[in-house]
């Protein structure tokens, strides 16, 4: 994506499509949420709303047919690419007014899939991408407005709460192992890197998400309140530039989660830390999209905003460059488009 949009509030639908049809191009094979054609989905189903004068509806619709009628050759079940994004994806759409469709009839064998994935075998990480946060989306999005009307799906509800705890109980023994917990091991936050704190930022506003639901609640408030503590435990490693990114997905968490749990110390100790720490943020060279995106979130809550450039953009960000670009210039999207980066 050319950078130099970021400085041109001239965004025109003939733009977003040719973005949209080299995404197209280079995922022709990948049916996922996150790279794949259930993100391009999504994309053009919230594109519709911008420019509604446009094919982006039906081109939605369109990926989404070949997205069902390819389904059975996904084999993984990571929320980036395999059945736990995909599922995601179209319970958000159902959930968001753009597809009409029984969410319980249309995601009951994909409820099944994932079911044996968490029961038969751990996740190979915590990650959101590809390990125990990606498939605890998936059965969150399920669980938090799904309908029991008749005994299966009292059942499925069964399943799916089942699967949550599971989950969240991997991300606990992944996080707080008494021998290499990053959250209780001082050897692993020495040689920790910003990967593996956006791993901790994304459980701590996931927990702080789910903790409504009171589904294996002692563990949820437990996991919030020891990834609070080791963010105010270890602000002087984190401001380290070579954790930048990490560090600040950690600040945004804590904010984030703060501000939904209604605890006002922590939504402006959070502002604090990340007013002290911005001359950090000025001297990284190369700035992310997503870093860009969590400062913009954070400049109407300090007195001096900042404006990082320049940004370096990469393949690998998938589709969030463009929701972020449109979002950037005020456009108004009409739902929780940064939801399935675990933004909000």
């Amino acid at each position: 994506m050319n950078n130099n949009y970021f400085q041109n509030e001239t965004i025109t639908p003939d733009f977003i499509k040719n973005e949209l049809d080299k995404s197209i191009i280079l995922n022709n094979n990948n049916f996922g949420l996150l790279k794949g054609q259930t993100g391009l989905s999504l994309t053009y189903f919230l594109l519709s709303d911008l420019f509604p004068d446009t094919d982006f509806k039906e081109d939605a619709n369109q990926l989404l047919d070949q997205v069902s009628e390819n389904i059975c050759d996904v084999k993984g079940v990571d929320f980036e690419n395999g059945l736990a994004g995909i599922g995601w994806g179209i319970e958000w759409m159902i959930q968001n007014g753009y597809v009409k469709a029984d969410a319980n009839e249309v995601l009951d064998e994909l409820d099944d899939e994932l079911y044996k994935s968490v029961v038969e075998s751990k996740s190979p990480n915590i990650s959101l991408e590809n390990g125990a946060l990606g498939k605890a989306m998936y059965f969150y999005k399920r669980l938090n407005t799904q309908t029991y009307q008749s005994m299966h799906n009292r059942y499925r509800n069964i399943c799916n709460h089942e699967c949550l705890i599971l989950l969240i109980d991997e991300i606990n023994e992944d996080l707080l192992d008494e021998k290499n917990g990053l959250l209780i091991s001082s050897t692993q936050m020495q040689h920790t890197n910003s990967d593996r704190l956006i791993e901790v930022a994304h459980t701590l506003i996931f927990m702080s998400k789910a903790h409504h639901l009171k589904i294996n609640l002692e563990i949820i408030e437990k996991l919030i309140d020891r990834i609070i503590t080791f963010i105010k435990q270890n602000i002087t490693i984190l401001m380290e530039t070579s954790l930048w990114e990490g560090y600040l997905n950690l600040l945004y968490a804590y904010s984030f989660a703060s501000e939904l749990l209604q605890d006002i110390n922590g939504v402006n100790h959070a502002r604090m830390l990340y007013e002290s720490s911005m001359q950090s943020f000025i001297s990284t060279n190369n700035v992310s999209i997503f870093q860009k995106y969590l400062n913009n979130r954070f400049n109407p809550l300090t007195d001096n905003p900042l404006n990082a450039e320049p940004i370096v953009q990469k393949q690998s960000d998938g589709f969030f460059n463009l929701l972020f670009l449109c979002h950037h210039y005020h456009y108004k999207l009409r739902s929780a488009w940064n939801e399935a980066w675990l933004l909000s």
